[in-house]
């Protein structure tokens, strides 16, 4: 089974504004939504551990079964998970980033060739 590993904020709002950040239900509810209709798993993390703003995701549950079925991992969020990227940076030296679009393009084309 393909998996995708997604990175939230740590944050309510951007630095400086009054901008919120956080869980978005077309952001990654419908996101997540649509990873499962096509048998891929879902992993989440936050930069910081610890701490990420997930009202969001209760709201979303009201629209999305398997949201509701993902209620499961928030568990996860109350332990601090540190993720330290230097030793990812050494060993992935010429890791590029990978644009939302782009990323589902990929993952649907490999999942269609099967």
């Amino acid at each position: 089974m393909k998996k995708v590993l997604i990175v939230e904020t740590n944050s309510y709002k951007y630095a400086g504004t009054n901008e919120a950040t956080g869980l978005w239900l077309g952001e990654s509810a419908e996101f997540v939504d649509e990873l499962y209709k096509h048998n891929i798993e879902v992993d989440f993390v936050s930069p910081l551990g610890g701490f990420v703003p997930l009202w969001q995701f209760k709201v979303a549950k009201l629209f999305s079964k398997k949201v509701r079925e993902l209620d499961e991992l928030l568990p996860r969020y109350e332990v601090d998970n540190i993720f330290v990227s230097n030793k990812f940076k050494k060993t992935f030296p010429n890791f590029k980033i990978t644009s939302f679009e782009t990323g589902i393009s990929q993952i649907l084309t490999e999942n269609s060739s099967k």
